[in-house]
């Protein structure tokens, strides 16, 4: 998987990824990974299976070229062999598998018969897809409008008359030979101008979407479901079940990933029982694929070595921290739309870097995003509304302020000078709530900013740059 160096862009000037002595908060783990190296030049954001769907590739066929196990990761520069016997056209469009989503959908949408797409793709199981992976299309290819799936209820006339398309124009835009015999089942894709969502779930299930696929180690998952009347619905993944809040037929829950999980295919089942007692459960893996995470090695002497080397000492603190930033409400504090940035500044250190500390083996990550670069004093707001649920002194971690945003999400702000609310306190997006210091475990001022969904850590710059659910 690809594994690479990463810089968060915001509107801000402030996030140039830079060096910075700040000490700051880690997960631990006993895993290590290794690189592969061998003529396509890996770049930024590609992994194996983007590279292996745009030259219409079977993922398993491009590692056998280049002697690349399931785990080994690829990284940017390095060249990978291309076979060429086949190879289609560079530059091909591809398309992602979503949640409930399946080959025969994407041949639908770009009207190719879903032989030629699987032969295309090297995809032996057409039904057998995870959400998350990519699929090559050729190039030229446009694609339709939504998709309207034919059940017993259904005909093609009565499709074409709900949306007020010519019955033959929609036929023959599908290859639709004998419109009175088409078989239950089959996908329609009406044009491009109609407004519509895709009606392709069976009922009682309306639609289904897991945004930002495929998911990463250490990020989180927003998951939407619409079902056709109220109901209870239950979400199974990575062997937890998430919370979910309903709201009449509308249905969302947060999917964090740990930093920790390894790369693969995993299963997510819904299971929906509707209050007039029918019932559907959707089972499909899901694709992780690596975060892209870089690495980084600390020598340390002195006080911080005898620090490193009794992580006991801090096992209390960080016992509290779990414990504080976990829980759930059904009551959402924050708004639509991204989280604002808590403080202007410069990010120092990312989330989820690997460290080896006075060693090579890595086996912790950095658990927050520092932003640094400011002085003793520079403002900290509230990313989004939320509620104060404690401030204190620690240890490690210095002044410290936490808010619980409602969801199962918690973020916490680390080594501050000042603190400007307390417990039970209500905030809003952007308020002041504290000032940058040097507290704590700290070699130079910064903000250690740290987020928690359902108690699982995650990176909070994801929550900056994309919307949740």
């Amino acid at each position: 998987m690809h594994r690479h160096a990463w810089l968060v862009l915001t509107v801000l000037t402030l996030l140039l990824s830079a060096p910075y002595p700040a000490a700051a908060q880690e997960g631990t783990n006993n895993r290590d990974t290794r690189s592969a190296v061998t003529v396509h030049v890996v770049q930024d954001g590609e992994t194996v299976t983007s590279i292996a769907a745009r030259y219409g590739l079977g993922v398993e066929t491009l590692r056998r070229a280049n002697a690349l196990g399931a785990y080994d990761i690829i990284t940017v520069g390095q060249r990978l062999i291309i076979p060429a016997a086949d190879r289609i056209e560079a530059g091909a469009a591809t398309a992602t598998v979503g949640l409930g989503g399946s080959l025969d959908q994407i041949a639908a949408r770009y009207r190719i018969p879903v032989e030629d797409l699987a032969r295309l793709n090297r995809i032996a199981n057409p039904a057998g897809l995870p959400a998350g992976q990519e699929v090559a299309v050729p190039a030229a290819t446009p694609a339709g409008g939504p998709l309207v799936r034919v059940v017993d209820s259904l005909s093609l006339w009565r499709v074409a008359l709900a949306h007020n398309i010519s019955p033959t124009v929609l036929a023959l835009a599908n290859g639709v030979e004998h419109p009175a015999l088409i078989a239950p089942g089959r996908l329609l894709s009406l044009p491009r101008d109609v407004e519509a969502p895709d009606d392709v779930m069976a009922a009682p299930l309306a639609s289904v979407l897991l945004h930002p696929l495929p998911l990463q180690p250490g990020r989180t998952g927003g998951l939407r479901v619409e079902t056709r009347e109220p109901g209870t619905l239950t979400v199974t993944f990575l062997d937890s079940d998430w919370p979910v809040v309903s709201e009449g037929t509308q249905h969302r829950a947060l999917l964090p990933v740990d930093r920790w999980t390894d790369p693969g295919v995993y299963p997510l089942t819904l299971t929906f029982t509707g209050e007039s007692g029918t019932s559907a459960t959707l089972t499909q893996m899901v694709s992780i694929v690596d975060g892209g995470y870089p690495r980084e090695v600390i020598r340390l002497t002195g006080a911080a070595a005898e620090t490193l080397a009794n992580p006991a000492d801090e096992a209390g603190e960080i016992a509290y921290v779990e414990r504080t930033m976990s829980g759930f409400s059904e009551e959402r504090h924050f708004a639509e739309g991204p989280f604002l940035l808590p403080t202007a500044g410069v990010l120092a250190s990312g989330f989820g870097t690997e460290r080896a500390y006075n060693s090579d083996v890595f086996d912790r990550y950095h658990t927050g995003a520092d932003l640094g670069g400011a002085p003793i004093g520079t403002p900290i707001y509230a990313p989004a509304d939320g509620v104060v649920v404690d401030t204190g002194l620690l240890d490690a971690r210095g002044y410290i302020t936490i808010i619980d945003h409602g969801w199962g999400v918690y973020t916490g702000y680390w080594h501050q000078s000042a603190i400007f609310v307390r417990p039970g306190d209500t905030v809003t997006a952007g308020q002041q709530i504290g000032t940058i210091g040097n507290t704590g475990r700290s070699t130079a001022p910064h903000l250690h900013w740290e987020m928690r969904v359902h108690g699982v850590v995650v990176d909070p710059m994801q929550w900056v740059r994309e919307e949740m659910p």
